[in-house]
Order: C-alpha cells, then structure tokens, then sequence
C-alpha cells in the first residue's frame, strides 16, 4: 500500500530514506526500495550499523541507493533532501519491554521531519495494532505475554511516532503489524 501511494504521487524523483537496512530477511526492504527506484527514478538513502548487513546491501542494490554504516541519529540529521517515503525499522524490539526501540525511533524521526512534506509517506514497522498480527499469531513465543500485558498506546516501534504523527494532523491509512501514514 505505502508503494502504491508512493506511485499515485507522480513525482519525477523519489527520496526514499530508511532506517534499518534489510537483504536477507522478511520483506528484504533495501531491495524493494532499490528496486523502486531503479524503475520510478529517484534514490535510497539507508543507514545501519551492522557493516555486514551494510556491505551487503550496497553490494546487491544499484547505485541509486546508498546505505550508510552509521548510527541512524548521527546519519540522520545529514540529510538534507526532502523525504517522500520514509521508512522506519532499526533497533530491534523486544516485545517484553518496547520502551526502548519505541523512544529511539522517536529520536530518529525528530531529526528528519522537518524534511516530511504535503504527501509525506511514513511506515514504521513491528508496530502490531494486536497481539494476533505477530509473526505467527497465538504460536509466536511473545503472544501470550504480549496479549496478557497487552497496552494499545506501547505495542511496539511506532508508538511514540504514532503519537508525533497524530499531532502534526498525519492521516493513518493503515495498521496492522506496520503502521501507514500519510501527511495531508
């Protein structure tokens, strides 16, 4: 849904920036963005400080995306472009205790958006709307410490942008295990 937006946009070039890079794993995220792009016309800013993840993703993406090996809040604040698609996935979560991812990707996205836009799309990640949208559902070994401890306002990564987002008038367009939204 966030791409098909993204294409409703008709936008000559695309900035797309993303926290947390991803090859080898779920929805292998740098790739489609790459991908994106390479088609759409734009370019992928990415950042993550495991090297190996990095080598790796520079090393399979073309060279309309570039991901930095960095900490998000030293890279961050470098940006200077405008930010169409804005994807947030770094520090992993744990579901026991999500206080900690959830203020880093406030952190993250207090440095960028500024540069967010009329049309701005944001998706943030492991952000489940409940505990059945965790991998697995009811056989995931968080569930049920997830469901009995269960706080709709701290349900993972997005939280606290959630609540940024709702402040600056962001439209969500959907949550489910990701959280979309949309500046109007």
């Amino acid at each position: 849904e966030a791409l098909r937006l993204l294409t409703l946009k008709k936008k000559d070039k695309i900035t797309i920036v993303e926290t947390g890079c991803s090859t080898n794993h779920g929805t292998k995220s740098t790739l489609l963005w790459d991908q994106y792009v390479l088609y759409f016309d734009g370019k992928v800013l990415s950042v993550d400080l495991d090297k190996r993840a990095v080598d790796m993703a520079n090393y399979q993406t073309s060279n309309k995306t570039l991901i930095t090996c960095s900490d998000s809040l030293t890279y961050l604040p470098t940006i200077t472009d405008t930010i169409d698609f804005l994807y947030l996935d770094s520090y992993d979560l744990d579901f026991n205790n999500p206080i900690p991812s959830a203020e880093h990707h406030l952190k993250e996205f207090n440095c960028v958006k500024h540069l967010l836009h009329k049309g701005s799309i944001i998706l943030i990640d492991d952000t489940p709307c409940s505990p059945e949208w965790l991998d697995h559902g009811k056989y995931n070994g968080n569930y049920q410490n997830f469901k009995n401890n269960f706080d709709p306002n701290m349900t993972g990564k997005g939280s606290l942008v959630n609540v940024e987002l709702e402040k600056m008038g962001a439209k969500l367009v959907m949550h489910q295990y990701q959280c979309l939204w949309i500046i109007p």
